[in-house]
């Protein structure tokens, strides 16, 4: 169950005094936020894919995604501190998707400071896409889990140039866990003051493409970072600790 308004319900309850009046609005709240899940575009469903093509803008809350999520041209998802587990529902594995003319952001909560994350739940698997004409930012954001294999690597930015305009953004971002940190496919893109731990397969997969890396730390991965036919300009950071020790790149 999606859990946004659940914890503020229960705080104005005193727990103390009027225990049945506590397990009565734990109740309703839970009830009541169901309800609205069920019915509201600007929460995910309780179950299947969740697709967005209108603005939604939401804040410090929780929720999970049994299914996909796709962003949709002419559709906006603003993450301010949200939590986003994905699992996988019976029809497979869970997604994201940001399609060309749709916008994704990720970033901090201004009220908390909490920040967005993206991290896989239960035994279920997801992916990440960015796909062409989109907009896209994570900031001070967390993907954790993401990715299993060379088809679904994890985030992937499809056929995007940096000079272009919507922009993607990648700002003091951590990526952890998963097959692969970013993936880039005839793309050109700057990634800044990043963290990338622990993937099997690397932390940063150039595909034709072209990748700025500042200020970037990249430590306990496999492969640090794997060029095919690409550019790679890195500025400052630490690249090390990767397979046999010290900056690990591979080209091909």
């Amino acid at each position: 169950m999606n859990r946004m308004n659940v914890m503020r319900r229960v705080a104005l309850v005193d727990l103390g005094r009027r225990p049945r009046a506590a397990t009565v609005g734990v109740l309703v709240a839970a009830v009541v936020l169901a309800s609205v899940a069920a019915a509201s575009p600007h929460l995910p469903p309780l179950e299947g894919d969740w697709v967005v093509s209108t603005p939604i803008v939401l804040a410090d809350a929780s929720l999970t995604i049994r299914g996909q999520l796709v962003v949709e041209n002419g559709g906006s998802l603003d993450l301010r501190g949200v939590s986003l587990s994905l699992e996988g529902n019976g029809d497979g594995d869970a997604g994201i998707e940001v399609r060309g003319g749709g916008v994704l952001l990720a970033r901090p909560s201004p009220a908390t400071g909490r920040r967005t994350r993206f991290r896989r739940g239960g035994r279920g698997r997801f992916s990440f896409a960015v796909r062409r004409g989109a907009d896209f930012l994570l900031d001070r954001t967390v993907v954790a889990g993401a990715g299993w294999d060379e088809a679904h690597p994890g985030l992937i930015v499809e056929g995007y140039d940096a000079g272009q305009s919507p922009r993607l953004r990648i700002v003091q971002a951590e990526f952890r866990g998963g097959f692969t940190g970013v993936t880039l496919r005839e793309s050109s893109l700057a990634i800044a003051a990043s963290r990338f731990r622990r993937h099997r397969k690397a932390a940063v997969a150039l595909d034709r493409s072209s990748a700025v890396l500042t200020a970037v730390d990249i430590r306990e991965e496999r492969t640090a970072i794997q060029a095919t036919r690409s550019t790679l300009t890195i500025e400052g950071g630490w690249i090390a600790e990767n397979g046999t020790g010290g900056r690990h790149v591979t080209r091909r």
